[in-house]
């Protein structure tokens, strides 16, 4: 039984146990619980008795936290996945088993606990009927004695899980890695490689696994593809069909040979023969089965020519026949002309089917097959799949409803068995059809071109859940697969086909290896088929586990060389913005670095636009805490040095900058840079407490009315131009201003008070003309509201000095 089903299922059986059933009849609004229901109750047919109704039970009442749950199912995956691996090499290895035990009772008792925690002690001692119907008053006092919080546990930062850690990696992990290494490596160096063949290797050195070989399955796509080319649709579906019943016809081949082995005659006509001869013996007395002056079933041979595929043998053996050669010019047409006869002949074999009864099993069957005539021979096509598939596939026709229509008319008692007809039956069957074969019912999708549906229902089954991933990557390099992109959904119907995310299927995939190994992961998504794919989750990698390394760092990771290569300059550059971008709102000091990778100067201006206002941001909230204790504010002597930020932070890029004349490109960012690291040493001589050096700096930039530079009249002008990311700090800076000239003034002499007194008049003034100038930028008008007040004020003691 599926582990994860297992854990749920005990989980909801011991929680029914020690909790009152009621309670979990509340109606909660968990949505992503039973999301997560769904994911891991596909197979409902492995479910123990009842074990569904309880786990909906447990989920809908429980408030486990979905992701803890979901983080508890793949670590107890993975656990049970390395004791399988390992449990030789290590016997000390913990059986799963136990794992399940020792979780089941970790979450039983935090379920308990948390419905029977301080709120709900109180109710203990009531009656068990009054308690369980008073559920809503009972949660209102939860909620009044722990908040809304206590109905949900928040979910971890990290939003993606790792299911694999350390060296060893699950070997069919390695295994795909390997393939897909090569497809990757194959589009770098551009050149051809099909990864069929390895493929298939692969399946067979699997050796024992709880599960069908997919062998098969990798050899059937491998026939398909054999010499098709993208383009006309018609042809392209003829060539698939043909390339599959050639499989089927060379698996039969083979099967005439292993049981002829003993057949000393080595051509396959004296081997079929034999074979015929076999079969005979072993029909029932009585079928109506045509023999030859030699007592041979001409019939029968013919019809094993043609199903082993051997076309110029069944030409040959037809005309040399006296009883068969008038078919003989029919079938030579029938294969010169891919297998699609003309309506005359086509009338002419169905009227020699009008008593079908007086016809040898076997002749019906190859009239019908030259005919392509819509009829069922069941003696024959219920053997094996196999044998079902070939002949319906050699009936069937890849044309229109309306075609078929046409051909029909042309033809008294003619039916046409259309392509999309048999692929919608099968689709109906299902599995069940199959007897639940997973492997049969695969090979039956897949020899229809069902490749959507195919992929859908092994991506539904746990233990084919990675072969659909790559079938998927593989149908999708040879534009074979049906495919759409969202965020949400793996699979969607348009137009009744089933259309394939592999943006999503392989974003899901690689979330089990991603974080060990990351130069894989980048490999798949290169595969993925959306430019928003690949950019969404080439840098969600990256930002993630917030190891910018992966772009930085080109000798150990790929992202900035191959991977680059392969997904384009374009698709690269959004990749590594995206990731800037999240570095900056992060404060991480990599975003410069990240911006400069892509040549996008001006993002790294702004970033060091960014960086100095939050360095002021500092000072300013060091220096309202020292305005506070304002007693023990005296000025000191001296002058601190002009801020340099950028060059002392990133003194390589500025040099790089200066020389390539790329701040010359940005004035309005080069000039606020230069402004913005003025306004940080000033903070800075406020902080060391050099008031009138303080107030100097300010001057000398020319936009404050402060002495000795500049007066109100002629700041206007030079503020309009300023850069929006200056404007902002003009409120703070002003009420810092006044700040200092507050202390200076109560140690000032009487000379000097005037003139201060003067400037924070000045500076109250202009308070107000800057708050008019700045109309449009929400983020300087809600400071200059915010500081409005402690103006007022300003204003109110000067009007009274």
């Amino acid at each position: 039984m599926d582990l994860k089903l297992h854990i749920l299922s005990e989980l909801s059986e011991s929680l029914l146990d020690h909790i009152p059933q009621s309670i979990f009849k509340v109606n909660r609004r968990l949505p992503h619980i039973h999301a997560l229901l769904n994911k891991y109750m596909k197979q409902k047919s492995h479910l123990l008795p009842q074990s569904e109704q309880k786990t909906k039970e447990f989920l809908a009442g429980t408030s486990y936290n979905p992701s803890n749950i979901d983080i508890l199912l793949n670590k107890l995956a993975v656990e049970a996945q390395h004791y399988e691996m390992y449990k030789e090499e290590e016997p000390t290895t913990q059986n799963p088993e136990e794992l399940v035990e020792k979780y089941k009772k970790l979450i039983v008792q935090s379920v308990v606990d948390r419905l029977n925690h301080d709120p709900l002690l109180d109710f203990k001692n009531r009656e068990t009927d009054q308690k369980l119907t008073d559920w809503n008053k009972i949660k209102e006092r939860i909620v009044e004695a722990r908040g809304k919080d206590y109905f949900t546990i928040p979910s971890p930062k990290k939003k993606k899980q790792t299911l694999y850690t350390g060296d060893k990696t699950p070997q069919i992990v390695a295994a795909y890695n390997a393939i897909i290494s090569k497809i990757f490596h194959a589009k770098l160096t551009n050149t051809r490689y099909q990864p069929l063949q390895d493929l298939i290797l692969m399946e067979q050195k699997r050796g024992d696994i709880d599960r069908e070989s997919f062998e098969t399955i990798w050899r059937l796509i491998s026939a398909q593809l054999k010499d098709i080319s993208s383009g006309d649709p018609f042809e392209l579906a003829i060539s698939i069909m043909s390339n599959t019943t050639e499989f089927f016809e060379q698996m039969f081949a083979e099967q005439v040979l292993e049981a002829t082995h003993n057949i000393s005659d080595p051509s396959m006509l004296a081997k079929i023969t034999a074979y015929s001869q076999a079969i005979l013996e072993s029909l029932p007395a009585g079928t109506n089965i045509f023999l030859d002056n030699k007592n041979e079933p001409a019939w029968m041979i013919l019809y094993f020519l043609l199903r082993s595929g051997l076309k110029e043998e069944a030409i040959k053996y037809c005309e040399n026949h006296h009883d068969i050669n008038w078919l003989a010019q029919h079938l030579t047409d029938y294969f010169r002309l891919r297998e699609i006869l003309d309506s005359r002949s086509i009338s002419e074999l169905v009227n020699s089917m009008r008593d079908p009864s007086t016809l040898d099993v076997y002749q019906r069957a190859v009239l019908i097959l030259l005919a392509k005539m819509n009829t069922d021979v069941d003696e024959l096509q219920q053997n094996t799949l196999e044998d079902y598939l070939w002949f319906k596939l050699k009936i069937a026709q890849p044309i229109e409803e309306a075609q078929a229509q046409n051909l029909e008319y042309e033809c008294e008692n003619y039916n046409v068995l259309v392509l999309s007809e048999l692929q919608r039956y099968l689709i109906e069957c299902g599995p069940q059809q199959f007897e639940n074969q997973t492997i049969v019912y695969t090979i039956a999708l897949i020899s229809t071109m069902c490749y959507g549906e195919a992929i859908q229902y092994l991506y539904s089954i746990d233990d084919y859940n990675t072969e659909a991933i790559h079938l998927a990557v593989i149908l999708n390099e040879n534009s074979m697969l049906p495919i759409f992109s969202s965020l949400d959904n793996a699979f969607e119907v348009y137009e009744n086909v089933i259309h394939v995310n592999l943006n999503k299927i392989i974003s899901d995939y690689i979330k089990i290896f991603e974080s060990v190994l990351p130069n894989e992961a980048l490999m798949y998504i290169s595969l993925m088929t959306s430019t928003q794919g690949i950019v969404s989750e080439a840098s969600n990698l990256v930002i993630s586990f917030e190891n910018y390394q992966i772009v930085l760092n080109d000798e150990m990771y790929i992202f900035s060389n191959k991977f680059k290569d392969v997904i384009s300059e374009q698709n690269y550059r959004l990749c590594v913005e995206a990731i800037a971008d999240y570095a900056a709102r992060q404060k991480a000091p990599e975003a410069v670095v990240l911006y400069d990778l892509v040549e996008n100067y001006e993002k790294v201006l702004e970033t060091w636009i960014f960086e100095i206002k939050n360095e002021m941001k500092k000072l300013s909230e060091n220096w309202k805490e020292d305005f506070e204790r304002g007693w023990q504010l005296k000025e000191e002597k001296g002058q601190c040095e002009m801020e340099n930020y950028v060059l002392k932070n990133y003194q390589d890029l500025y040099e790089k900058y200066r020389q390539e004349r790329i701040f010359e490109n940005f004035v309005d960012h080069d000039r606020a840079i230069q402004i913005l690291e003025q306004f940080l040493t000033f903070y800075n001589a406020v902080i060391n407490r050099q008031f009138h050096h303080a107030l100097a700096i300010l001057s000398s930039t020319s936009l404050f009315p402060i002495r000795p530079t500049s007066r109100q009249s002629e700041i206007q002008g030079r503020f309009k131009r300023l850069h929006f990311s200056i404007k902002e700090e003009i409120p703070n800076l002003i009420v810092t201003a006044l700040q200092v000239h507050q202390i200076l003034l109560n140690f000032a002499q009487s000379y000097e008070s005037n003139e201060l007194k003067n400037d924070m008049k000045e500076l109250a003034m202009y308070y107000g003309e800057a708050n008019d100038l700045v109309r449009g930028i929400p983020s300087a008008e809600q400071k200059f509201k915010e500081l409005g007040s402690y103006i007022r004020e300003v204003k109110r003691k000067l009007a009274l000095i």
